[in-house]
């Protein structure tokens, strides 16, 4: 307008931040979300591994509050390494684990008193200090009874054992009892008292034990009530033992009375094998440091249809390859009554084509021994005799239990 006055207008100069290249924002907040991804990833990782080892304390916890104490990792490898021991190629076990009435039936058969210096006697004939038992056997099994017993000099029976360098172990169960509800079943008894016997042999230099199960085959058993308790037993046994480091013989025998064919021996092998399995691992039982002794898959006495005994091995190691879990510690074979066939048999078990699973071992005990005591027939001249006769019996056993050793021999 015409006469008006103009203000100048000032030049506002607008700084301007140095130009920085292209895409550097975005990348800048490309790496700071990656940041803060793998810091939470991290974290949550963090928090899972807390929320893990809390949730494993607390089973820890609630295992260890509902069942018995677990061995220690030193208690598991002694049981791993005494399982081994006793199952080496070739070696087994010499079960004298007759009781008190057995041993006097003995001694009474020989027009002998029944003494405490009669039986020890009795005991000389295999367990004496001249004998080389370390070439044939890993162990001997006892009863609790017989530590008392005592040598020439004062040296007790369990340190003449240790002497031969063998390990000792004992029989736990008590005897078998009736098991109501059942046909003639049987079952055993002794837990109550278990783990105060447990502490006692362990004290007194013993590594091992046995509790022995036996069953009837017929048209109706065994029955699922006497597997489930019987093995039940052995589960609870093989627990206890491992608590206080002793490696444990569960022994599941069928007894061999009867007439059965070796298939229904097989069956009921198989039905007795995958329940005491199922209850030493519903038990928390260490397989490794368990062994198992069992009798062959075998038709009984009464049986008048052919018996091959290299079938009845073919039948016993697929029985015990199908129901056995590799990591079982080793196997036994219970008692034969004759000594011939337990030889022949032994011979066919490790001669077999069949690949095994595990170390195969035998647990003899009146097989062996009845020929040596009858030789000595409670007279002190005929104990060198007896204890040769004895040395013989081992020693083929030892080549038949050796799958390594040449040639068979199918008599003494």
């Amino acid at each position: 307008m015409e006469g008006e006055l103009v203000a100048p207008q000032k030049q506002i100069k607008i700084l301007k931040s140095p130009k920085s290249p292209a895409g550097s924002s975005r990348d800048m907040l490309s790496v700071s979300s990656r940041v803060r991804k793998s810091v939470t990833c991290a974290a949550k990782k963090l928090r899972k591994k807390a929320r893990v080892s809390r949730e494993q304390r607390e089973l820890m916890q609630l295992l260890q509050s509902r069942f018995a104490q677990f061995p220690s990792d030193e208690d598991v490898l002694k049981l791993r390494r005494t399982a081994k021991w006793l199952v080496r190629p070739g070696l087994g076990i010499l079960a004298a684990d007759d009781s008190v009435y057995q041993t006097d039936a003995t001694l009474k058969s020989f027009e002998l008193s029944a003494s405490f210096q009669n039986r020890r006697k009795l005991y000389d004939v295999f367990l004496g200090s001249q004998l080389e038992l370390d070439t044939c056997l890993s162990g001997v099994l006892l009863r609790e009874d017989t530590v008392f017993y005592t040598w020439h000099g004062g040296k007790k029976l369990t340190r003449l054992i240790q002497e031969h360098k063998l390990k000792l172990g004992f029989r736990l169960d008590k005897g078998v009892v009736h098991l109501p509800g059942t046909s003639g079943e049987y079952g055993t008894w002794g837990l109550d008292t278990l783990e105060d016997t447990c502490k006692r042999i362990k004290e007194k230099g013993a590594e091992f034990a046995l509790w022995r199960c036996v069953y009837r085959i017929t048209p109706t058993t065994p029955s699922r009530q006497a597997i489930l308790e019987n093995s039940t037993t052995l589960a609870l046994f093989a627990m206890i033992c491992q608590t206080y480091g002793l490696v444990p013989i569960v022994s599941a025998e069928v007894l061999q009375q009867g007439d059965h064919d070796g298939e229904e021996a097989r069956q009921s092998m198989r039905e007795i094998l995958v329940g005491l399995v199922k209850a030493l691992q519903d038990h928390h039982v260490l397989l490794e440091g368990t062994l198992v002794r069992v009798t062959a898959a075998a038709p009984g006495c009464c049986y008048k249809g052919c018996q091959d005994t290299g079938q009845v091995a073919a039948n016993t190691i697929k029985t015990l390859n199908e129901c056995l879990p590799p990591a079982i510690g080793g196997v036994f074979l219970a008692r034969e009554h004759n000594l011939a066939r337990s030889l022949t048999l032994l011979n066919d078990i490790q001669n077999c084509k069949i690949k095994k699973a595990f170390s195969i071992s035998f647990c003899f005990s009146r097989v062996i021994q009845s020929d040596a005591v009858s030789t000595w027939a409670g007279q002190d001249k005929n104990l060198d005799r007896a204890r040769t006769q004895l040395m013989t019996r081992l020693q083929v056993r030892y080549i038949h239990a050796d799958e390594e050793a040449p040639g068979k021999i199918h008599t003494c």
